[in-house]
């Protein structure tokens, strides 16, 4: 009976857990790209705002600056998807 509600118990917080990751490296086919080439790199990588009156509270903040570089990916469709990284 203890197992049962420990797993419940378990189950329950496993489901309210809520994660964020930031791809560092892009693979397309057999061709695995250098970190950070073509894709954005945020600058505040893991630490937490303390400061509730910070602008670093909006989404992606202290971004890098780019310069819109493009790759070109075949897709399944058989069409040419373009990833487009924008400059904010």
């Amino acid at each position: 009976m203890k197992i049962a509600t420990l797993f419940a118990a378990i189950m329950a917080l496993a489901q309210s857990v809520s994660a964020h990751y930031t791809f560092q490296q892009l693979s397309v086919g057999s061709t695995k790209y250098p970190v950070f080439q073509y894709i954005r790199q945020n600058l505040n990588y893991n630490s937490p705002v303390t400061d509730l009156d910070s602008h670093d509270l909006r989404c992606k903040p202290l971004q890098a600056k780019n310069d819109g570089i493009i790759i070109g990916v075949k897709s399944c469709f058989s069409k040419t998807d373009r990833h487009i990284l924008w400059d904010s």
